[in-house]
């Protein structure tokens, strides 16, 4: 993901995944908590990935997340015959009281 924006200094790019962290150009204009980036981390470790980030104040940000290809024999997740699998959708919000991760198919 790149975007354009006001871009991220060194010393908070080694902060910005730790929970509750919130940049000042945020911290007021814009809703949330900061658990979104903290959780993102978190999945993406849970299987086996990591993340990039490339930002300089005044560059914009991107974001690159890595993770490991799922051997062709291997279905995450059980389906019935006939069917075709589908990857799972979780949808995580730090803008909402009480959000928890939710997991859709389809």
């Amino acid at each position: 993901m790149t975007d354009h924006g006001v871009g991220i200094s060194e010393d908070d790019q080694r902060q910005m995944f730790e929970p509750f962290r919130r940049f000042d150009v945020s911290k007021h204009n814009i809703p949330g908590v900061g658990l979104g980036l903290f959780v993102v981390r978190q999945i993406v470790r849970a299987h086996g990935g990591r993340i990039e980030v490339d930002s300089a104040p005044g560059q914009g940000t991107t974001v690159r997340v890595y993770l490991p290809r799922q051997q062709p024999d291997q279905t995450p997740h059980p389906v019935s015959p006939g069917e075709e699998p589908r990857p799972p959708r979780l949808t995580f919000s730090d803008n909402t009281t009480g959000a928890r991760p939710q997991e859709t198919r389809g």
